[in-house]
């Protein structure tokens, strides 16, 4: 569908700025900062306005940066409603803000504070609101103007660009059906990916399938639902699918030389299923016969009942037998159903205290030295959760909900799988992580 069917008519605009090779990204992100007063007063036409930024220190270091160019206060009534509103705020910081009539929004915000924020900007009361991209998965707050602030996010402890998806996303926050006729979203990007961020919003940006990345763990849903019985079978499922498509229309996108022939091309996509059967049948997810008849084992088969990634499954036939709890639950915490968690700066003083301190009770298998990664901040999360140990800091406690939601379902086909193994101190282990999870 394009935008004839939205109730609001979206303008889009892309503006590309110089950046030297020397510049770093994350100073080329600071640098745009600056360039927001003018984008908000030439586009926003005294509506509310939503920036993206890529980090939660993002929003507040744009934030203060903007309301040292410009002032969004109306009158002396606007501003005795903005101090109404700070008034009722913990974070000293956002209070600041709010008196200019801007403010920021994350998850590591107290719940109330997000919730006056939120309620602020739906009335129009907050003229500028500074949020992270997760706000266009979630809460629904459109504005008139929406401005992505660069292209780039910190991931892991690199820059990688938005997905299309989350541009995508992002962009449509902008317009109220309820209350405007049109609206703006702006793009702000370096000028090197202008026209490929002009195209993607434009709508002629070709769409890429991404079934070769989880190719294996597709692969194995199919023979275990017995759609797939053998290796011919499994060529021509993958003929039909998106990536087939889209290999033939695109072949570089996946490592494949372009103007190949047909025959070749089919060799070539031949190679990468048989590659991925191959993966399967070596670490006993699959039975592969002489005749290429193909059946799942039982750890085939929990792998798709649970949902879990081939790396993860990797894990748990990495067990030697003589493992602990405290070796499950690390085993448990390296999963990659816990991708999207990542552990930052801000973070690392409350972990520490909950993983050792002399002046109070810390969890039950403390780690190591500090805490430097993911792996050990969803460990330490877990053991201080299931230990009742208080954890003061909001964003950390909305961690520990995406971890149990996961965690139950990793840890039950920990415990299943443990099964199959016949060693019964390895599967009293496994029962008891699983039952903390469930019990949580």
């Amino acid at each position: 569908m394009d935008d004839s069917y939205r109730p609001v008519k979206l303008r889009k605009v892309v503006i590309g700025y110089p950046c030297n090779e020397n510049t770093s990204n994350f100073r080329f992100d600071l640098s745009l900062n600056y360039k927001l007063s003018s984008i908000i007063q030439t586009y926003s036409e005294n509506k509310p306005t939503l920036v993206f930024c890529s980090t939660r220190k993002g929003t507040q270091q744009a934030g203060s940066t903007l309301t040292k160019d410009a002032r969004f206060v109306m009158n002396s009534e606007h501003r005795q409603r903005l101090q109404r509103c700070a008034n009722s705020l913990h974070d000293s910081k956002l209070r600041e803000l709010v008196m200019c009539g801007v403010a920021y929004h994350h998850a590591g915000l107290d719940s109330s504070d997000r919730k006056s924020i939120e309620a602020m900007f739906t009335k129009g009361e907050l003229p500028v609101l500074f949020a992270t991209s997760t706000l266009a998965m979630g809460v629904n707050l459109p504005a008139h103007l929406v401005i992505i602030k660069s292209t780039m996010q910190y991931v892991k402890g690199v820059f990688e660009e938005y997905a299309e998806s989350q541009i995508l996303q992002m962009t449509g926050r902008a317009g109220r059906p309820q209350f405007d006729d049109s609206a703006t979203a702006v793009i702000m990007t370096k000028y090197s990916n202008k026209m490929k961020y002009e195209a993607i919003i434009g709508g002629t940006q070709n769409i890429e399938s991404s079934l070769h990345k989880n190719l294996i763990e597709h692969l194995n849903a199919e023979i275990v639902l017995n759609t797939i019985t053998d290796v011919s079978i499994a060529l021509e499922w993958l003929k039909s699918t998106f990536l087939y498509i889209r290999i033939l229309k695109n072949p570089t996108y996946y490592g494949i030389p372009e103007g190949l022939d047909m025959d070749i091309l089919e060799t070539k996509l031949q190679e990468m299923c048989v590659e991925s059967l191959n993966t399967l049948r070596d670490h006993g997810l699959i039975n592969m016969d002489e005749g290429f008849d193909l059946k799942p084992t039982d750890t085939g088969k929990l792998m798709a009942r649970y949902c879990l990634a081939f790396e993860s499954i990797k894990l748990f036939l990495g067990l030697q037998g003589n493992e602990d709890l405290n070796d499950l639950v690390n085993v448990v915490c390296q999963c990659k159903e816990f991708i999207d968690l990542k552990l930052r700066n801000n973070e690392k003083k409350v972990l520490n205290t909950l993983n050792k301190d002399k002046n109070r009770v810390t969890i039950r298998f403390p780690i190591n030295g500090k805490i430097k990664t993911t792996e050990q901040k969803i460990s330490c999360l877990l053991q201080a959760t299931l230990g009742c140990l208080p954890i003061n800091e909001f964003s950390l406690n909305q961690d520990v909900t995406k971890i149990f939601r996961s965690g139950q379902r990793v840890s039950k086909c920990l415990y299943e799988f443990c099964m199959l193994q016949n060693n019964y101190n390895l599967l009293m282990n496994a029962l008891q992580l699983s039952k903390c999870f469930r019990s949580r």
